[in-house]
């Protein structure tokens, strides 16, 4: 099953009519046709709309370099607040404060654009960001006699 994944930045819309090397940004990422289903919107506003609207959406991919900091810290905020358990994986060129400053602000994960586990992004999505819950695991934790219910 395909990942419906928005790709918001204008880096994303003008490739996409045009592939030419799969090595680059954003081609590298556009590549994996066989596990995503890419809906590409060039602005922030209709990429809001977009989530509210449809919640069959699985991923939200961002370009951070092509926008402002200002703009795109907006945008994963009111993410947020539309749907708070919804993945947001920004690309950008350097690991910096940037980086940083929009995982604080909700990012779910990082990558560097010319990244080479982006040849493996399907595998490092599932096993990063789509954990499946060990359930018997966590059964397994409570039910021990080291742990005790707390009562106040």
């Amino acid at each position: 099953m395909k990942l419906k994944t928005i790709c918001v930045g204008e880096s994303f819309s003008i490739t996409a009519s045009n592939p030419v090397d799969d090595v680059c940004f954003p081609y590298n990422v556009l590549a994996h046709t066989s596990d995503f289903e890419f809906v590409i919107i060039p602005d922030f506003s209709s990429a809001l709309t977009a989530v509210h609207s449809d919640q069959e959406i699985d991923l939200v991919f961002i370009d951070a370099d092509a926008h402002q900091l200002t703009s795109v810290t907006m945008f994963v905020t009111q993410l947020r607040e539309i749907r708070p358990r919804l993945p947001l994986i920004v690309f950008s060129e350097q690991t910096d404060d940037l980086m940083r400053y929009l995982l604080r602000s909700g990012a779910t994960w990082h990558y560097l654009k010319s990244a080479p586990q982006l040849d493996n992004l399907a595998e490092d999505i599932n096993t990063h960001i789509f954990l499946p819950v060990r359930w018997e695991d966590i059964f397994e934790y409570y039910a021990r006699d080291e742990v005790k219910p707390r009562i106040e």
